[in-house]
């Protein structure tokens, strides 16, 4: 039997956020027993590069290439027929997977916005939305869609049976809007949990891209008390997020890989948008009744995010409801469901 290996092509930085990136390091996690594995990314920013090292994988720096014709001509020096190319991000279209198709043993795509033609092996969009999708591929394409196929890093599949007790106050409050947040929605909300004059811990979770840094910390300053104490936290491990995650009564987060590791661990939480690709899963969470989706973040004034939360954390009924919907949404299974559909690659 042939010895296949997994590269993957992403990207992560300030202007897009390291979703990409995350979810990538979640599938290479599930995989690593079985391939060695490889990330290929242009070296726009160090310290998301960093995130991929402190996982244990190898890196590929690519030089900077807004051409992405030239940029996968550069990939195919890394690629050959015994690999298993994993493509994420929107850039990698339609004549970027004609080129490397022929150059790999399979193709992969991760996906959340089904916008262009798939030439791949395999579609993969953990979003319940993408069930109601139809996406224009080709006739041999595999569709993996759904929570069922959950991007979930270690930790949490490890915690998916963890059991919140939903009795106990509210009293910790997580925010955590992604890796980069550039309109900086996370002061907005601190703003508004300042208003409900609650006795609050806030744990701000702030991702290595995030361009406000600085600003969200001479707020806390500024603002922070015995009342409100509120704690920045950056450039966490996946283990350091699914403790926050359990010790945290409350989360505020967009519509993005962190809900649905939020739904594995199970807690009560406001979701919206912050960026175009999150609309499907803040949707889905809020139909679903696993979270109360506020839509664009930008768009909901500080008083009404207010007006929400304290809706929220005052109805016990609504927030065990919340939490016994996230559990039912995320089996903890992802794991056993890419080793098969991955291991069927090799024979």
């Amino acid at each position: 039997m042939k010895e296949y290996k997994i590269l993957f092509r992403t990207d992560g930085h300030k202007d897009i956020g390291i979703g990409h990136i995350v979810r990538c390091l979640a599938l290479g996690d599930m995989l690593r027993d079985d391939f060695q594995i490889a990330f290929a990314c242009q070296k726009r920013d160090d310290d998301v590069l960093d995130t991929v090292r402190k996982e244990g994988f190898n890196l590929i720096r690519l030089p900077v290439e807004d051409d992405y014709d030239a940029d996968a001509e550069t990939l195919l020096k890394y690629s050959d027929e015994n690999t298993i190319l994993i493509l994420d991000g929107y850039r990698f279209r339609e004549t970027y997977q004609r080129t490397v198709r022929p150059h790999c043993h399979k193709l992969v795509c991760i996906d959340d916005i089904h916008s262009y033609h798939f030439y791949a092996d395999v579609i993969i969009n953990h979003s319940e939305h993408s069930k109601y999708v139809e996406y224009s591929c080709e006739p041999h394409t595999r569709l993996c869609l759904g929570a069922e196929y959950a991007l979930l890093r270690k930790p949490f599949l490890e915690n998916a049976d963890f059991k919140r007790d939903i009795e106990k106050p509210i009293e910790n409050v997580m925010i955590c809007m992604g890796g980069a947040d550039p309109e900086n929605q996370t002061l907005r909300i601190l703003r508004a949990l300042e208003l409900t004059k609650f006795s609050l811990t806030v744990n701000v979770i702030v991702g290595v891209a995030n361009p406000n840094y600085q600003k969200i910390l001479r707020w806390i300053n500024e603002n922070g008390n015995s009342e409100f104490s509120i704690h920045l936290l950056s450039n966490l491990s996946a283990s350091e997020m699914c403790e926050q995650f359990m010790e945290n009564d409350f989360l505020f987060t967009p519509g993005s890989t962190t809900s649905w590791e939020a739904c594995c661990i199970g807690i009560p939480m406001i979701v919206g948008m912050i960026a175009d690709n999150q609309m499907g899963m803040a949707e889905i969470l809020g139909k679903k009744f696993a979270a109360l989706n506020v839509g664009w973040y930008k768009d909901v004034p500080t008083e009404k995010i207010k007006t929400k939360f304290l809706k929220l954390v005052n109805d016990r009924k609504i927030l065990k409801q919340l939490v016994d919907t996230q559990k039912n949404i995320i089996d903890g299974y992802s794991k056993e469901r890419y080793t098969k559909l991955f291991g069927d690659f090799q024979k």
